[in-house]
């Protein structure tokens, strides 16, 4: 998994910040306002996935898009048909990805053989799915915060070096010096805040609605 991290945020770096800047206000709105508008922010959120997809698996530059692209497409529309299914998914994902990232972080799936790593992804995946059918509208806002933070932080990867290369080197350092706390931070920090102004938002709605 932190393979394909790092792909990915040198994938991000290598972009201009004419791309970088879009997708760090898109992170913006899905952790601001992604339970608001679930119908658009959850195929949106596959469409992305798809072509992270895309880029992480296939080498060639223009093939890596239209892949990626299609893939994101054909998952949007399953999204949009299967709406409570496809945040099952998704928030499936983001408990595999937590829990393996944590193991990754302090170095123990190194140890672990693979079927154990796979039964922990699966715990993982479980987890997120099973919460997504009793607590739906928390679960979006989650869902939506993390992807919003993840957005913004790849966002921020790809402007940063080029507009504040001080402050950039010096996060790098950190991330670098001491990705148990650092990652943890930044993600855990950014999708809190995102979940803490969602559910203001939906709680102040229900009161006027009420």
């Amino acid at each position: 998994m932190r393979e394909h991290i790092g792909q990915w945020m040198h994938f991000m770096q290598s972009l201009s910040p004419v791309y970088g800047l879009p997708i760090m206000l898109l992170g913006l709105v899905l952790m601001i306002m992604g339970q608001q508008f679930k119908k658009v922010a959850v195929p949106f959120v596959f469409i992305m996935v798809g072509l992270a997809g895309g880029v992480l698996l296939v080498e060639d530059r223009p093939l890596q898009w239209i892949i990626g692209g299609a893939a994101g497409v054909v998952l949007a529309v399953i999204s949009r048909l299967l709406d409570k299914y496809a945040v099952s998914v998704l928030c499936g994902g983001m408990g595999t990805f937590l829990l393996l990232g944590y193991l990754e972080t302090f170095s123990w799936s190194a140890s672990m053989p693979v079927p154990v790593q796979w039964g922990i992804a699966a715990v993982g995946f479980i987890a997120g799915a099973s919460l997504t059918f009793v607590f739906y509208r928390e679960m979006v806002i989650t869902i939506t915060s993390f992807v919003g933070a993840l957005f913004l932080i790849s966002g921020l990867n790809s402007t940063l070096p080029r507009w504040i290369p001080t402050l950039f080197s010096t996060i790098n350092s950190f991330v670098n010096d001491m990705p148990s706390l650092a990652v943890p931070l930044f993600v855990g920090g950014f999708t809190l805040g995102g979940i803490m102004l969602q559910l203001a938002i939906a709680n102040e709605m229900e009161a006027g609605a009420a």
